[in-house]
């Protein structure tokens, strides 16, 4: 089976769609930009900030997962499972960040 090289089309837009996701609640969080008009209260801004990271490394992660950096071969690609690794474990920490929020904030009412 051949290795395909280089980026696709459609990996690319997945992964900037994901980015582009993240970046609206980092800049509610940061207050670079305003929200919805809601019955409830906002999330703190750490909250909306660490759900916009795990947004961004998960679609860094899917474009870089796979991609072949030069010519496809197997050699390239391990060199860049180390770093998808850290960004999906950086994601997944983040949205755990996120629901220990949700969990204690309905404990805590």
């Amino acid at each position: 089976m051949p290795v395909s090289s280089g980026l696709s089309r459609s990996r690319v837009l997945v992964g900037l769609f994901f980015v582009i996701a993240g970046v609206v609640p980092i800049a509610h969080g940061l207050g670079l930009a305003d929200g919805f008009a809601s019955d409830y209260p906002p999330a703190p801004p750490w909250v909306q900030v660490c759900s916009g990271i795990s947004f961004i490394f998960a679609g860094i992660a899917l474009t870089v997962d796979r991609t072949g950096f030069s010519d496809g071969s197997v050699s390239d690609r391990r060199t860049a499972q180390p770093m998808v690794l850290l960004l999906v474990a950086a994601s997944v920490g983040s949205l755990i960040c996120v629901a220990a929020w949700v969990l204690l904030r309905a404990v805590w009412r």
